[in-house]
């Protein structure tokens, strides 16, 4: 998690460098409100059924 962190840091100075600053946050937001989308379904708990 740590070593994902520092990399995609640098991803996103890269980022920064290419585009301008307001550009690079606004892809970033992207990719992350997107990521988030794809991987909530998978983080809920099931329902616990009742007994039978």
């Amino acid at each position: 998690m740590l070593t994902a962190q520092g990399v995609f840091a640098a991803l996103a100075g890269l980022l920064a460098e290419r585009t301008s600053p307001a550009a690079a946050m606004a892809m970033l937001a992207g990719a992350s409100a997107g990521t988030t989308l794809l991987l909530a379904p998978g983080l809920r708990r099931a329902v616990p059924r009742p007994p039978a």
